[in-house]
């Protein structure tokens, strides 16, 4: 086989049924001058039988004696890996057909791209969620959210891994996140996405993951605390960085919450003029987004309240926030209008 270009990663703990589809998914690509690297994290079921079937000489099968954590399995895998990038996979996910020519001719567009990933589709349903595509939109968002889903992503091994350390330790389920987060923060390049579709994403519906989003809340608001500090340097405090946690969603609980969610956002256009880490237009833009996201996470009866009040929800904001931001309340509003409508009908 031929030097690799790219080392797909796909590390996995007990995948059976749906292993053998993500790694076909993946053996059946467009562009073939790959290795697939299949760990096993210590797997009680026939996922090992399955692994020792394969034949396809592309496929590096490492055999995991101990539960690693899927940090550690990750990371791992980064060492191993003989390709300048290294591509993600889940065990549970289908890669699309040109995932891995798509990804590799974004990254060898040029070297400040550290990271990318693309759209996906939810496999159960066929629903297409974007992501901002080009890096100044991708980084904005990612102070607050992963821009990029991570079994669609691939990365340039060399930052990853010796930049940044890899995936951190103890933030697990979110330590794609941080990643992004710290390459973001290394300030030697950005993150991106193809407009593409590139992954079929298993949502598993029918199991209840409530603890497992508790928890993904919990760890992701620790990656916005770096992401906060980082962005604001010596103005930050420990007030700004509640805040800029709890604009990410709809925690907010009261009308206080919502007046100091909309107080916080728009001091971040006037920090970024201040110290210039971000493109301004996009930051803006992703102000008003985090605004519509906030609107549209909390309760009806919050957000009624919100209505009401929206003068002095945006009192002391530069008057071209204030727009976007009461733009960004009454589409909510026109949304949510139209979707009590469809359940009174």
């Amino acid at each position: 086989m031929s030097e690799p270009k790219i080392s797909v990663v796909l590390s996995v703990k007990n995948g059976m049924p749906f292993l053998s589809e993500a790694v076909d998914s993946i053996l059946g690509q467009t562009f073939t001058q790959f290795e697939l690297l299949l760990l096993d994290n210590a797997s009680t079921d026939a996922t090992r039988q399955y692994m020792e079937s394969i034949t396809d000489e592309r496929v590096r099968c490492i055999y995991n004696e101990h539960d690693l954590g899927i940090d550690g399995s990750r990371n791992k895998a980064f060492t191993l890996a003989c390709a300048p990038y290294v591509a993600a996979m889940d065990a549970d996910d289908a890669a699309a057909p040109h995932r891995l020519e798509a990804q590799h001719a974004l990254m060898e567009s040029g070297p400040s791209v550290l990271a990318s990933g693309g759209a996906y589709a939810v496999y159960e349903t066929g629903k297409i969620h974007a992501l901002p595509v080009e890096p100044g939109a991708t980084a904005c968002m990612t102070l607050f959210n992963a821009a990029l889903v991570h079994p669609a992503s691939i990365m340039r091994k060399h930052e990853a891994l010796t930049l940044v350390g890899g995936y951190p330790p103890h933030l697990t389920p979110v330590e794609d996140y941080a990643l992004w987060a710290r390459l973001l923060m290394s300030g030697k390049g950005g993150l991106a996405n193809h407009k593409d579709v590139l992954l079929r994403y298993r949502t598993h519906p029918e199991v209840d993951r409530s603890a497992y989003h508790q928890r993904m809340s919990q760890q992701a608001d620790k990656v916005r605390a770096e992401l906060c500090r980082w962005f604001w340097g010596d103005e930050a405090t420990d007030e700004k960085v509640r805040l800029h946690c709890l604009s990410s969603d709809g925690r907010a609980a009261s009308i206080e919450d919502l007046k100091s969610i909309a107080g916080y956002l728009c001091t971040l256009p006037a920090g970024n003029a201040r110290r210039r880490l971000l493109p301004q237009p996009q930051l803006e833009a992703q102000v008003a987004l985090q605004w519509e996201t906030v609107c549209q996470m909390i309760s009806r009866a919050l957000f009624i309240k919100a209505l009401a009040c929206m003068p002095v929800l945006f009192r002391g904001c530069s008057p071209s926030t204030t727009a976007r931001l009461m733009k960004s309340t009454l589409q909510v509003a026109r949304l949510r209008a139209e979707n009590l409508w469809k359940m009174l009908r």
